[in-house]
Order: C-alpha cells, then sequence, then structure tokens
C-alpha cells in the first residue's frame, strides 16, 4: 500500500490538504469533510491520472516555490483564511470562492493547466485514495463498502507508485525548503532592531 513511500505520500497528501485549507479531520486520518453530499459524491467519482496527478504536483511545485520566494505571502494568506465565516457551510463552491481570493496560489495552479475547482477535487480524490490505503490495512475491512472510484484511485497510486514517487519526493523537498524561508523570514520580523550607538 504505496510501500515503501507510504509515509511521503501521506505527507504530501497532508500538505496539499493544509495548503488549500481543505476541511480535514486529524493527521492520521486525514478525513475530508464537507457539507453537501452531492458534492463528496462528486469527489469519490473523481478518477485521478497520470496526467491529473502530475498537474496537481506541478501546481504544488508552483506554489511552495513562489512562497519561498516571497514568505511574506504566508501572513497574507492566513489572513485571508481568519476572514473566512467558521460557520459558512463547507461545499465546493465556497472553496472554490475562497480559493480565487489568493490570486498567487491561483495562478501557479492555472500555469499547471487546471483550474481551482479541478485542484481542489484532484487534492480531494488523492485524500479519499489515503484514506481507502489506510482502511484496506485492515484485513477485515470489506473493501466493496468504498466508492467504486475511489478504490480505482487507490489501485491507480498504488500501481504507479514506481512513477509517482521521485514526484513525490521532489515536492516534498519544495515544500522544507518553503518552511525553511518562511521560518527565516518570520525570525527576521520578531529579531528587534539594534539600537542606535548612543556614544
Amino acid at each position: 500500500m504505496f510501500r515503501p513511500l507510504s509515509t511521503l505520500v501521506r505527507r504530501v497528501a497532508l500538505a496539499a490538504a493544509l495548503l488549500a485549507a481543505l476541511p480535514v479531520g486529524a493527521a492520521a486520518q486525514l478525513q475530508l469533510r464537507l457539507d453537501s453530499r452531492k458534492d463528496m459524491l462528486e469527489v469519490q467519482s473523481f478518477h485521478l491520472t497520470m496526467a491529473i496527478m502530475k498537474q496537481l504536483l506541478e501546481a504544488q511545485e508552483g506554489i511552495y516555490t513562489n512562497i519561498a520566494a516571497h514568505p511574506e505571502l504566508v501572513g497574507k494568506f492566513e489572513a485571508i483564511k481568519a476572514a473566512n465565516d467558521p460557520n459558512e457551510q463547507v461545499t465546493l463552491d465556497v472553496l472554490v470562492r475562497r480559493f480565487e481570493r489568493v490570486p498567487e496560489m491561483t495562478e501557479q495552479i492555472q500555469n499547471a493547466g487546471l483550474t481551482p475547482r479541478m485542484y481542489l477535487l484532484a487534492t480531494m480524490a488523492f485524500l479519499e485514495a489515503i484514506n481507502a490505503a489506510d482502511k484496506l490495512k485492515d484485513p477485515t475491512f470489506n473493501r466493496r463498502t468504498l466508492p467504486p472510484s475511489v478504490l480505482a484511485n487507490y489501485y491507480f497510486m498504488d500501481a504507479n507508485m514506481s512513477q509517482l514517487g521521485p514526484m513525490f519526493v521532489h515536492v516534498n523537498e519544495l515544500e522544507a525548503k518553503m518552511h525553511a524561508a518562511v521560518a527565516e523570514h518570520s525570525g527576521k520580523q520578531a529579531t528587534p532592531a539594534t539600537p542606535p550607538d548612543q556614544n
């Protein structure tokens, strides 16, 4: 089940979920929550392909590289997230509207050949495939209870890990560089200015 890269795949999936501000549960579960059953059915009917995964990871690469070059964007992203109505129903349309408030992200997504909606759907389908992998670790779990497309996405990921694995490694490295740049930027902002020499 995505071995030997299961931890890395999970990390990339979680990073993608956080990047898109998706409503997920505990990091150990990556459980996706949407308030619209219709939207969940759309996610669970979405088919992952190699082309889609390449575009998804290319978009993440562009976003991480952009933030690493401009770490001050993180403050902007956090301010936009804080402005979201916590009582608003979480639907695909709402998530797309929220995402479109961040042109620095949507530009990278469009450069990769995706729309914000397609990016979100692909990210959510990716999460659902990870959830399926977790459930299938249990020998007593009945795989027939999984939606057919979710199970197909799991098999797709598992069968193509030799191609996807290096991409996940690369994206994970870029994510680490982004975090390092953001941490350095935050540290510089937190460092008080040296007082002028009084002599």
